[in-house]
């Protein structure tokens, strides 16, 4: 009984403290629970702006206000825990992981392709959350397409953040309270949204670059980031003007560096924009429309700021009253796309010096130019070409300012040619060149203006006479679809210094380089077995030939004069050598694959060819046949 009463007691006593450590009016009357309002505390005010621990901001302020839970470190996991690139984490189709979890450097990297799904700030937190306080920076790879709602928020010492190009949206409160983040990077993805609070909080921010692709903005998005944050848009002034803003951004249209004057579109086809330098660019795959006085070009506003033009590859034409007035233009490029330039497109551009124009232009309509102090134009072109192009009346573009790219072009049967004003004569297409008698080849009358010559693949013959007596010409190209080599083809060009011909051609006809007294080197292919008569006859420059193991033949006086040759190697298979072949070839040596005997027997078998006894070096101790076969030992 004692005891018992002695318990009463002291349970009696515990009440009693337990009473006096509740503040007066804890409870109604009615034991109802009423809030508490601790001494000198004003009651809390409602918001229905944001949640609690995000009230809205004061200028100048942060509005994200991290609560205990998120600071207190109860729910962290040490870094060394966290998923590796070896043992990723999962959510979604995308992996993450962190690196260089044993350094200082904390990396969050987030790879895949997909969305980060939205989170919360409760029971759906973001799976890397318990590692937050420790990381360092984020990565977000290409094929990632949206940040979810609070994906990073809190993790405070994030201080780098690389964004994927695929990035379309980010979600609300999705970076919120990262205080150590100083810049954010978003031009060059493909972002359009930016949700609510999504950068709130971020005080140390002070770089931002938007992208040209943003469509909203959602309320207090960069509230409470660094007072003075520098905002770029890629995009200009009137395409901002069109992004959805929600309440207090976070920064001010002021502060904003746009990177171009102005910009827009002509059509679905067609795009402009003016830097902020004054280049006004042209792109797409559309003409530029025909405009008037009282239905201007969409840059016309823009006529006294602009001082450059660039004119895309791609746009097919220049409209009437395209440019007109545009005084500052200096120069101008026209794309090869470009068919026809309309009625005054660059009328009263003074500024105008310099215009290169494109061999495809087929119409040039009246006052185009007119009132340019055009000084120069270069007409990627010949002077036939450009006769043909259609024009106006007083185009503005007289005959002493052009510049002609090609002296002449013409074609050779089913090939085409052209002459640069540089002095290369260009020969393209598919077949045979024809044949000419001397003089006759249709760039003959030019011959003298031809300092090389440059034969594409798809050619398959050089005609006879083709280049005969183009004194200046001192280099030569041939494509190996060569089947065919014309005779007297280079004939006295006594420029020429070397030549390589295809084995395909099979020989080498009559005079074909006869004449060619500076020629020095001549490489022939493997295929070619025969050598024409004359076809070397007075090359007296000519140091070395390059015969291939084909050749069976050379023919009379193939090679009469060359008193310059110093060395031949003849294949074993070799077999006749003509009168003459090498007349005058006083400096020659012959380096012979077969033996004495078969130098004597074949080579040797035409009297007064030019070579002796005295002029093989022997590659073999004997040599014969057995059969159609040749054997060397």
């Amino acid at each position: 009984m004692r005891k018992t009463l002695k318990k009463a007691v002291s349970l009696l006593m515990v009440l009693v403290m337990l009473s006096a450590l509740l503040p007066m009016g804890a409870f109604a009357e009615d034991g109802t629970e009423e809030s508490v309002v601790y001494e000198n505390e004003e009651p809390a005010e409602e918001t229905a702006e944001a949640p609690e621990d995000f009230p809205n901001p004061e200028p100048e302020e942060p509005s994200v206000v991290l609560s205990e839970d998120d600071d207190d470190g109860d729910d962290e996991h040490p870094i060394t825990e966290a998923p590796s690139s070896s043992d990723p984490g999962h959510i979604g189709d995308l992996i993450w992981y962190v690196s260089n979890p044993s350094n200082d450097r904390h990396i969050l990297k987030i790879e895949g392709n997909g969305p980060i799904p939205d989170f919360d700030d409760a029971d759906n937190k973001a799976p890397w959350s318990v590692y937050c306080a420790e990381l360092t920076g984020i990565t977000v790879d290409d094929g990632v397409t949206a940040i979810g709602a609070y994906s990073f928020k809190g993790c405070t010492n994030i201080t780098a953040l690389y964004l994927s190009n695929t990035l379309t949206s980010v979600g609300a409160y999705a970076f919120a309270g990262c205080t150590r983040m100083s810049w954010a990077l978003l031009q060059g993805t493909a972002t359009t949204v930016i949700g609510a609070h999504a950068f709130d909080g971020c005080g140390n921010l002070r770089t931002l670059s938007l992208p040209a692709t943003l469509a909203s903005v959602g309320d207090y998005a960069f509230s409470g980031c660094n007072a003075n944050i520098e905002v770029t848009y890629d995009g200009a002034p009137s395409m901002w003007t069109q992004v959805e803003k929600g309440e207090d951004i976070g920064f001010s249209d002021s502060s904003i560096q746009f990177s171009c004057m102005a910009s827009g579109t002509q059509g679905d086809l067609l795009a402009w924009d003016i830097s902020n330098s004054g280049v006004l660019t042209i792109s797409g795959t559309d003409g530029i429309w025909n405009y008037a006085e009282n239905d201007p070009a969409p840059w016309a506003d823009y006529a006294d700021r602009v001082t450059g033009l660039v004119i895309c590859e791609g746009v097919r034409s220049i409209g009437t009253d395209a440019f007109i007035g545009f005084t500052g233009i200096t120069e101008v490029a026209v794309p090869s796309t470009v068919g026809f330039i309309g009625l005054h497109a660059f009328d009263g551009c003074s500024g105008l010096t310099t215009l290169s124009l494109p061999a495809g232009l087929e119409l040039i309509e009246s006052y185009a130019f007119r009132g340019c102090a055009l000084t120069t134009v270069n007409y990627n072109g010949s002077p036939s070409m450009w006769a043909q192009i259609e024009k106006g009346t007083e185009i503005g573009i007289s005959d002493d300012v052009l510049r002609f790219a090609f002296a002449a072009d013409g074609t050779a049967g089913d090939l085409e040619w052209i002459l640069t004003s540089d002095g290369e004569l260009i020969i393209t297409g598919e077949g045979a060149m024809p044949n000419y008698a001397a003089g006759t080849a249709p760039w003959y009358d030019l011959r003298e203006s031809i300092l090389s010559v440059v034969i594409e693949n798809g050619v398959t013959s050089v005609g006879n006479y083709a280049f005969s007596g183009c004194g200046s010409l001192e280099a030569v190209v041939l494509p190996e679809s060569l089947t065919a080599f014309g005779q007297n083809a280079f004939q006295n060009c006594t420029s020429l210094t070397e030549a390589a011909v295809p084995g395909a051609v099979g020989s080498i006809g009559f005079y074909t380089f006869a004449g060619c007294t500076s020629l020095e080197r001549v490489t022939l292919g493997n295929g070619i077995e025969f050598i024409a008569s004359y076809a070397f006859e007075g090359c007296t420059a000519l140091r070395e030939v390059g015969i291939p193991q084909t050749l069976g033949a050379i023919n009379y006086a193939a090679f009469n004069g060359c008193a310059a040759l110093e060395r031949i190697d003849l294949p074993a298979t070799f077999n006749v050598v003509r009168a003459n072949a090498f007349a005058g070839c006083t400096s020659l040596t012959v380096y012979y694959g077969g033996s004495e005997r078969m130098w004597n027997e074949r080579v040797l078998a035409e009297p007064d060819c030019g070579l002796t006894q005295d002029n093989p070096v022997f590659t073999c101790i004997d040599s014969g046949t057995a059969g159609d076969l040749t054997w060397i030992l």
